[in-house]
Parts: structure tokens; sequence; C-alpha cells
């Protein structure tokens, strides 16, 4: 399954990374200078509790170069949807 997240501000970015390192095929969709980040450097997740981990995230800063990859699912935060170009 197919996952979009609209918005790699902290909450999307944690779950994206969660998600991925699950297993999931996710996709982050935000501005272009965010979506250039994620697709160079790996996010690091660290916890209170001491867990720490780096993974890459899949990102596009325009819903149209999904192209035939539809998501299955869409996940959006609150403040993203004024401006997600989707």
């Amino acid at each position: 399954m197919k996952t979009l997240i609209v918005g790699a501000g902290a909450i999307g970015t944690l779950l994206g990374a969660y998600m991925t390192r699950g297993g999931a095929d996710v996709t982050m969709l935000d501005l272009p200078e965010t979506a250039t980040r994620l697709n160079k450097e790996p996010v690091e997740i660290r916890t209170n509790s001491g867990v720490s981990f780096k993974i890459r995230l899949k990102a596009v800063d325009d819903s149209r170069l999904l192209k035939a990859d539809s998501p299955d699912f869409l996940i959006t935060g609150p403040c993203s949807t004024r401006t997600a170009p989707i």
C-alpha cells in the first residue's frame, strides 16, 4: 500500500519515518526546499528513551510527480492543506 503524507513538519516526518521503517511505501509531499532536503539527507529520529535511527524518506514537491502511483492513503496535517500543491 502506498501512503502520501502532505506536510513534512515534525509530526508528518515522524510518522513517515516510523511507517517507512516498518516497511510501508511512504512519500512525503512538501515545499521544494523541504522535498529536496528529504531526498538528499536521511532523517534522524531520537527519542527520550535513547532510541535513535536514521532513515531516508521519499519526497516530492508536486503531487503530479506521483503519476500513476496514486496513494492508497492520504495523511495531511491541519495547516499543510492550505499551501499543499495537490
